[in-house]
Order: C-alpha cells, then sequence, then structure tokens
C-alpha cells in the first residue's frame, strides 16, 4: 500500500509540476550493455545500432523510436504514466475479479477437479480486461494449427522479455494455464493471491529444496490434466534475443511424459526495456507464435 501511494505520488509530481525536477533526460540508464542511446533534442531513447541489430526478423520491422516523455525514476528505474497505468489497471482488476473468482474456486474445489477450470477462466478475463483498458491489441496470434487437443496438457514454453509476457499468454493462448513463478511474485497482494488460488506453482531459485519441491510438484500438475507455462530461460532477456535454456522445464515434462510446446513472443520488448518498471508505451506489432509441439517420449532428458 505504501509502495503504491508513494508511486501515485510521485507520477502526479511528475505529471503537473515539472519545475521539481523530476522529470529529468535519461542520459546513461543502461550503462554497461549499451542498449538505448539517449537523443537529448527529442526527449527520448532510440534503440542502439548493437540493439536494433540484435531483433529479430519480426520485430525488426517495428523497431522505430522508444520515446520515454514524462517519467519519474523510482530505485533507478523509470516510470512513465503509460507503466502507471498497467500498474493500477492490472492490481485494480485483479481487485474486482475476486468477485468472480471466489465463487469459481468454490464451484472448482467442491468438484474435485485439480484443473481449477472455472478460476483459470476468471485469470484469463482479467488478463483481457486489463489490456483492453490500456489499449494493448490483440496480438498477430499465428499456429494456433500446432495447438494439441485442449484435452492434452503440454508443458508450454515461451521466450521471456517482459511483464506483459504473462498477461499475453494468459490472454491469447486459447487455453487455460498454470504458471511456475518466482515465490515473490505469488506474494503479490490480489495478483499474486489469485495464483495461489489458481494453484500456480512457486519456485524460489535460490533454494535447492524448493526446486526439486517444484519439480514434483510440477510434473503431478502435468500428470493431473494441466498446462503449464515456465520460461526456459529462467529469466527476462534484456536485449530481446533468445537467451541459453534451463534444464528443468524439458525434465519436468519429459518425466511426466508431456509434450513440449514452444512459442515465440516477438516485438514485447521494445516496450519495456530492463531500466523500466512498467511498460513505457502500450505495445504494437506483436506477435505469438505457436510452433509444433515436441514430443518427449524416448528423449533423454
Amino acid at each position: 500500500t505504501e509502495a503504491m501511494r508513494l508511486i501515485s505520488a510521485v507520477a502526479f509530481a511528475a505529471l503537473f509540476c515539472p519545475s521539481t525536477g523530476l522529470v529529468t533526460p535519461v542520459r546513461r540508464v543502461l550503462t554497461g550493455n549499451r542498449l538505448f542511446v539517449e537523443d537529448r533534442r527529442a526527449g527520448c531513447l532510440r534503440p542502439s545500432q548493437a540493439s536494433l541489430a540484435a531483433q529479430d526478423s519480426t520485430a525488426a520491422g517495428h523497431a522505430g523510436t522508444v520515446p520515454i516523455g514524462r517519467h519519474v525514476k523510482i530505485g533507478g528505474r523509470v516510470l512513465t504514466p503509460t507503466g502507471l497505468g498497467y500498474l493500477l489497471v492490472s492490481f485494480g482488476f485483479a481487485a474486482l475479479s475476486y468477485l468472480l473468482l471466489i465463487p469459481s474456486w468454490l464451484i472448482d474445489k467442491s468438484t474435485g477437479t485439480k484443473a481449477n477450470t472455472r478460476v483459470a477462466r476468471v485469470v484469463r478475463l482479467w488478463a483481457r480486461a486489463s489490456m483492453a483498458v490500456m489499449g494493448y491489441k490483440k496480438p498477430k496470434v499465428e499456429g494456433l494449427e500446432n495447438l494439441p487437443d485442449a484435452s492434452e496438457a503440454v508443458m508450454v514454453v515461451p521466450n521471456h522479455t517482459s511483464f506483459l509476457d504473462i498477461l499475453t499468454i494468459s490472454a491469447f493462448l486459447p487455453r487455460n494455464v498454470k504458471y511456475i513463478s518466482k515465490v515473490e511474485i505469488l506474494r503479490l497482494p490480489f495478483v499474486g493471491w489469485a495464483m495461489r488460488m489458481a494453484d500456480h506453482i512457486a519456485i524460489r531459485r535460490d533454494s535447492r529444496a524448493s526446486q526439486l519441491r517444484t519439480l514434483k510438484d510440477a510434473i503431478g500438475c502435468l500428470e493431473d490434466g494441466n498446462s503449464l507455462v515456465t520460461f526456459a530461460e529462467g529469466t527476462r532477456s534484456r536485449d530481446g534475443k533468445l537467451a541459453s535454456f534451463k534444464k528443468g522445464p524439458f525434465t519436468m515434462a519429459k518425466r511426466a511424459k508431456k509434450k513440449v510446446l514452444p512459442v515465440r513472443i516477438s516485438g514485447l520488448h521494445r516496450f519495456m526495456p530492463p531500466f523500466a518498471i512498467m511498460p513505457i508505451a502500450t505495445p504494437t506489432g506483436v506477435t505469438v507464435r505457436i510452433h509444433p509441439p515436441v514430443e518427449t517420449v524416448g528423449r533423454s532428458e
């Protein structure tokens, strides 16, 4: 609550009291990796040549500029009015969703299902509503013919560049899914609580015991007929390029005898670079590509 009040107060000062000095040009936000360079005349950041060269062919057509405009810095990171909007809308809609979430959870529990189907539908509705309010239009979704039947659980493995990856997958992948997420996310008010109600799986990356427990829980979840989403890179890419995969997701899928469904999200990293707390602008030109599923039975780990 205090953090939300602080962000709102600072954003108000930045928007309406520029003389306070809170709005300042971003001089070298990404020291060291040089993903963006400052255009002081335009008052925005532009992708560096190295950053543009690193983007895949889908995102390259939408590279353009990444205007920052009015913003504040909190802990060395940027928050724009659009980012504040995403923060308030996503958490606000998450709070409102409990009007549907709690009855759905009670019904799912009373039926003894382990899929939490009704809760998953509410989560999808929350994701769609949050993005619709912020003007995030449906991305181009390719490869729907590669989706297995809805009754078949799979391990969904997308690339990871942005907070919006979760909202995008939840809203526009036509499948009820659960996530393997770091424990800090599941502790967030409203959003994290809803994920716990939906039996999403928490992991502490610095704890070997937690990793083993997550492995066991994920295998059980897949065997119960739930599709799982996990980011095989283990963390967000800082430049939109695909990083090396961790072994865990593939071990889980193989031991549960489920297929791996690769999903590529292109274009989101330009709207939430590493120096941003939340998206700096509403994304456009985003593509979600669903690749053919990969069989794990008969393959080595």
